[in-house]
């Protein structure tokens, strides 16, 4: 199997600012952004790494459009800002699968997208120590699919399925922070929000029911209170905050092992946790960084798929990739080199809890803990422009998967492995001083 990855693209950005004056009011930008991109890919790839021939190639084109258009102004005691946003997006191609037996017939998919949204935003400070921060937005997403699995005569476009291959999805989004300055050094906030995710749809390479094609739109409500603390004349800085996330047909994806059908689901979640951050600078160029996370993390209503894994039970589960606990420990100091420069030395540990990898939580998707660290030694330039530096990442050589599939029914899992140690060094020039 030759193993190929062809990718051509072309992008192109533009941004233009006006600053206005207009009916006495100092401060108005007017300012547009305007996008485009083209990217061909062609690409064959050992789909599965296991011990037979089974591979994968694909060959998408795409192209999208964007354009913003948003006016700013401020005044003693409000800023805003109000806009409008235009996108349009369209990819075709195919991909196929390859056996044994040689390549399969290939699938055809054909998707157009057509969004606009009007949005605003303001800040209104009713005196030094209250804030109100409140935002607003309009989104219209309309896409239209087509899908031609020649490979099981599997044909769902509008001539088979009707308004069942369209997504007409509008929403209305929204923001409220209210921040209060206790004193200068300590800030507690508090805020909601609601966001959006336009309907999608599926293809893969194995058919899958009609009705499990199209994805939901997906909607997130956000619940957040925090506070943000400075200690010792600014050396000792604390924050944290506290969350809880509603989602109502969250967009969650699913490996099947038994079928080898790759979906997005939509199935309610809910997600709380909380995060403390802690940065100590007790002299000059001395630096220490704790971060620590929990997440609890839960997907409802999840029907097991297959035999192998239940027989259509439905439960609830861990929401892939979410371990309870995260924690990052960073040291780093900084000297000055005789010889001119700066030297710099840091160290770091991460550590996460045991999660899984799918959103079916199979056994072979569990991942236990583990923790690694990292190490660094550089020298910058006076100037900033050179830095030489040699590092060490992963230096216990702990061995964790980063990702798993499930292939139960070919008797066998695929595991994506961390980076073993690794031990190299970097030159870094910065053009233009």
């Amino acid at each position: 199997l030759e193993i190929v990855l062809n990718v051509r693209q072309f992008t192109v950005t533009g941004t233009i600012e006006w600053y206005l004056d207009v009916f006495n009011a100092a401060g108005l930008t007017l300012t547009s952004v305007t996008g485009y991109e083209n990217t061909e890919k062609d690409a064959t790839f050992d789909s599965d790494s296991g011990p037979t021939i089974r591979g994968t190639e694909t060959h998408p084109d795409a192209w999208q459009f964007s354009q913003e258009l948003r006016l700013a102004g401020e005044t003693a005691n409000f800023d805003w800002l109000a806009g409008f946003y235009y996108f349009e997006y369209q990819i075709d191609g195919n991909q196929r699968r390859l056996s044994a037996a040689g390549f399969r017939d290939p699938v055809f998919f054909d998707l157009e997208t057509d969004s606009w949204a009007l949005f605003a935003n303001g800040e209104y400070r009713f005196n030094d120590q209250w804030r109100l921060n409140a935002g607003i937005r309009y989104t219209q997403e309309d896409k239209v699919y087509a899908l031609n699995n020649t490979d099981f005569g599997l044909v769902f476009d509008e001539t088979t399925v009707g308004d069942a291959a369209k997504q007409d999805d509008d929403n209305i989004s929204f923001n409220v922070r209210v921040s209060w300055d206790v004193t200068e050094d300590h800030l507690l906030y508090a805020g909601v929000s609601r966001g959006f995710k336009a309907g999608t749809f599926n293809v893969g390479f194995t058919p899958i029911n009609f009705d499990a094609i199209p994805v939901d739109p997906e909607r997130l409500t956000s619940y957040e209170i925090g506070f943000k603390s400075a200690f010792a004349e600014d050396t000792l800085r604390v924050s944290g905050a506290g969350f809880y996330y509603d989602y109502k047909d969250s967009q969650a994806f699913q490996f099947d092992g038994a079928t080898l059908s790759a979906t997005t689901f939509n199935r309610d979640a809910e997600v709380w946790g909380g995060e403390l951050e802690v940065n100590y600078s007790p002299i000059e160029g001395l630096d220490f960084l704790v971060i620590g996370s929990y997440l609890d993390a839960t997907l409802k209503d999840v029907e097991l798929p297959g035999p192998l894994f239940g027989g259509g039970l439905i439960v609830d589960t861990e929401m892939p990739l979410a371990p309870k606990w995260t924690w990052t420990g960073l040291a780093r100091y900084q000297w000055d080199a005789p010889w001119g420069g700066s030297l710099a030395i840091q160290g770091d540990v991460t550590y996460k809890s045991s999660h899984f990898f799918d959103a079916f939580n199979s056994p072979s998707h569990f991942e236990d803990g583990y923790a690694f660290g990292n190490a660094r030694l550089s020298w910058l330039s006076e100037d900033e422009q050179w830095e030489f530096s040699v590092w060490a990442e992963n230096i216990t050589d702990e061995e964790y998967r980063t990702y798993a599939f499930d292939l139960s029914f070919l008797g066998f899992a695929t595991d994506v492995f961390a980076k073993p140690r690794w031990v190299g060094g970097t030159i870094t020039y910065k053009f233009g001083g």
